[in-house]
């Protein structure tokens, strides 16, 4: 039969399989989780997005647009901003994470957007 190394599939890091350290350290832990945190956020914006807001200010359906461009701005704001800016951070912190190494500061992720997560 085959040893372990050789039946066992070795992939590169990419964006869809984030390698896990031999021993996760506290800050790998928060990190992961602060990823996590924010894909969830994002994967929730993007759902808001895509099966509310876009049905109801969708100008070619029958009638036109449900809502008003004044009530869309009313309920959801600058969702499409926020969605926006948080998809980069996600995207960030999930290289971040692929190229793992324990100087890494996860504040600077953050720190790239000041003026973007202030709206």
């Amino acid at each position: 039969g085959k040893s372990f190394a050789e039946s066992k599939s070795y992939t590169k890091p990419s964006k869809n399989s984030t390698p896990l350290p031999q021993k996760q350290s506290a800050r790998w832990q928060v990190a992961m989780e602060l990823y996590q945190t924010e894909s969830n956020y994002v994967d929730i914006l993007s759902t808001v997005v895509q099966l509310f807001q876009h049905p109801l200010e969708k100008e070619e359906q029958c009638g036109g647009p449900i809502l008003a461009q004044e009530e869309i701005k009313t309920i959801f704001g600058s969702i499409t901003d926020i969605l926006d800016v948080h998809t980069k951070i996600k995207g960030d912190l999930e290289d971040l994470m692929i190229n793992w190494v324990e100087t890494t500061s996860i504040v600077d992720v953050i720190l790239t957007y000041p003026t973007e997560i202030d709206r």
